[in-house]
């Protein structure tokens, strides 16, 4: 979506650079109380000290993404 096509309940997660004519935000719906829909919530919020992959093989989401999500 464009910038002027987002609302509250938008993920803001900017696609390409700002001056680029291609450029776009995420558009689909965000979580309750955060900006970013939940893949762009993985992307944002990683833990101290780890980057390799944390994701938990069952769920959709890394565990401490939904600690996030539920204490929000």
């Amino acid at each position: 979506k464009k910038l002027e096509e987002l609302d509250e309940n938008s993920c803001k997660w900017p696609v390409g650079h700002p001056e680029e004519k291609s450029f776009y935000f995420c558009g689909r719906s965000s979580l309750k109380d955060f900006s970013y829909c939940r893949l762009h919530l993985v992307y944002a919020y990683q833990p101290k000290g780890k980057r390799e992959d944390v994701t938990n093989k069952e769920e959709d989401s890394p565990e401490y993404i939904d600690k996030k999500v539920n204490s929000a």
